[in-house]
């Protein structure tokens, strides 16, 4: 399935597990699968720089034993209004639109709106993104 999809986005924490697994997954998705554009997003953050340090991290040694290099979508903020919203049963986004959780989210579809939006071959996957209005 991860195959077929136009934008592969592989969510990893600061953890050393998380890092372990995404490494794994890197490796199978490219030894088993050959598919080399993914794309990394740092949940649970404390800011931009400790996204970026994550991929930068993970993309060193990705390069280095697999010879790949892992694109880089945006970090997700860790905030306390996802647990609020959860217990209200409503998405963050609509509960507190000016929190940094909406922010990122909003970042991250512009990320994957540009990504989807750029010129594709007759063969591609396509994808439609919109909104009820």
């Amino acid at each position: 399935m991860f195959g077929a999809c136009d934008i592969k986005l592989l969510l990893i924490q600061n953890e050393p597990s998380s890092i372990a697994d995404a490494y794994a997954t890197v490796k199978v998705l490219q030894q088993e699968f050959n598919l080399s554009d993914i794309m990394l997003t740092p949940v649970q953050v404390t800011n931009e720089r400790e996204s970026e340090n994550i991929h930068k991290r993970i993309n060193k040694v990705t390069a280095q034993f697999l010879g790949l290099s892992l694109e880089y979508s945006t970090g997700i903020r860790k905030d306390p209004v996802v647990l609020n919203s959860a217990r209200l049963g409503q998405p963050a986004i609509l509960h507190a639109p000016e929190s940094d959780i909406a922010k990122d989210i909003r970042r991250l579809v512009d990320v994957i709106t540009e990504t989807v939006s750029k010129p594709a071959s007759s063969s591609d996957i396509r994808i439609s993104v919109g909104a009820k209005g």
